[in-house]
């Protein structure tokens, strides 16, 4: 994909985020709930929480850091599997507290492994281990959101190909590297990679936000708001069959593109 293209495309995309974030400002923040509506008081936080690491992702675009960019959309990603599972299934938000649990537990069982001199003030081996007893073992598994939630290819294909830019491992720098033909000759260490999938990161990020955000808008769909959103619901096909088509051609020539993984759908 030529760069001059590549950098069309990407201004695009984040124009388009830009007009996606002032819709789910308004449409969040013009939410209610009722005290015992349990469920939807947490997905209200979660759609905010979600926005803000939208607004995350959109941001290590426009720096140029799409490597960062993929980290953060995974966790996106992440947040979405909750989301969605708990949105179907609002039994699943107990499941969610007993997570959080599990979570703490392991974090005070760490804490109780550092001498006493290194942790917080009354953090003792009694005060610790009365914490620890007082909280569940559940853990938190991307997967069993994921199936819940009705998305076992994304966590299969998006989830596990962004898997790759959080970790800290040496592979994650392959994209780094600037190859001779020989392909054994490293001719120099690039400090820009991936710009070709960031378009891709940005309009995944934008399909994700723009679902959260229809599943919570409890107002009524006025005629104003509803062509609002099939218009940027049109915008957001279009350049994401653009985008597709670029990558396909780039692989029918030979040169090197990166193949989209699998985005999530904006109805």
């Amino acid at each position: 994909m030529p760069s001059i293209e590549i950098a069309a495309l990407r201004q695009e995309a984040l124009q388009l985020a830009e007009r996606v974030d002032g819709h789910a400002v308004e449409v969040l923040g013009q939410q209610f709930s009722y005290q015992d509506e349990g469920q939807r008081i947490a997905l209200h936080a979660q759609s905010v929480r979600m926005l803000q690491t939208f607004r995350a992702v959109t941001k290590l675009v426009e720096e140029e850091l799409h490597d960062g960019a993929a980290a953060v959309l995974r966790s996106l990603v992440e947040q979405n599997f909750v989301f969605t599972a708990v949105l179907k299934d609002p039994e699943l938000l107990q499941q969610a507290v007993k997570v959080e649990e599990g979570e703490q537990r392991k974090a005070l069982r760490a804490l109780s492994t550092l001498p006493l001199d290194c942790r917080p003030q009354g953090m003792t081996d009694e005060a610790l281990s009365e914490a620890i007893e007082m909280r569940g073992t559940a853990s938190f598994e991307a997967f069993f959101w994921a199936q819940k939630a009705g998305l076992e290819f994304t966590y299969q294909t998006l989830w596990r190909h962004l898997s790759f830019n959080a970790h800290g491992a040496l592979h994650a720098t392959n994209d780094y590297f600037e190859m001779a033909e020989d392909g054994e000759t490293v001719l120099r260490i690039r400090k820009t990679v991936l710009a070709d999938r960031s378009i891709d990161f940005v309009l995944t990020a934008v399909g994700i936000l723009m679902e959260c955000a229809g599943a919570m808008d409890r107002q009524p769909m006025t005629d104003q708001r509803r062509a609002r959103r099939e218009l940027l619901g049109t915008a957001w096909n279009g350049l994401r069959d653009r985008y597709y088509g670029f990558v396909e051609a780039m692989n029918r020539t030979g040169d090197k593109a990166s193949s989209p993984p699998n985005a999530a759908v904006a109805e």
